[in-house]
């Protein structure tokens, strides 16, 4: 299992890349080309999210995450709290997963109520066209 060294969160207006990886934004996006022509320019921030650094990549950027940490640009947090995200976003999909089921039930169900109505339908007109035939 992998061992982690740090964990870490955005701090809202202060972006932040992660150590190694220029274009890589710790709980960060940048926006798209369309929105920048939009006018809106600024990131969007997303410091619920947290980062886990390994132990590797803290080893070989030790100095800059330290730094990031220690000058406000990223707020350091708990193994606690990222297992609390973890789970919060385990219990999101979940959810999400069990309202895609229940939809999919319900439309397979409206499926096969409207292919029985057609077949009711179909057979209530031949039964009609037949007792008028046999008049």
């Amino acid at each position: 299992m992998a061992k982690f060294a740090l964990f870490v969160s955005a701090v809202p207006g202060r972006l932040a890349s992660r150590p190694g990886s220029p274009h890589s934004y710790i709980g960060a996006q940048l926006r798209s080309p369309e929105e920048l022509k939009a006018g809106v320019s600024e990131p969007t921030w997303s410091p619920e999210v947290v980062v886990p650094v390994l132990e590797a990549e803290y080893d070989r950027f030790r100095r800059e995450w330290d730094g990031l940490v220690r000058d406000g640009d990223v707020l350091k947090r708990t193994e606690a709290e990222f297992k609390s995200y973890t789970d919060a976003l385990a219990a999101t999909e979940k959810k999400r997963d069990e309202q895609l089921a229940e939809e999919a039930k319900k439309a397979e169900a409206a499926a096969k109520k409207k292919l029985k109505d057609e077949a009711d339908a179909k057979a209530s007109s031949t039964v009609a066209a037949d007792a008028g035939g046999n008049r």
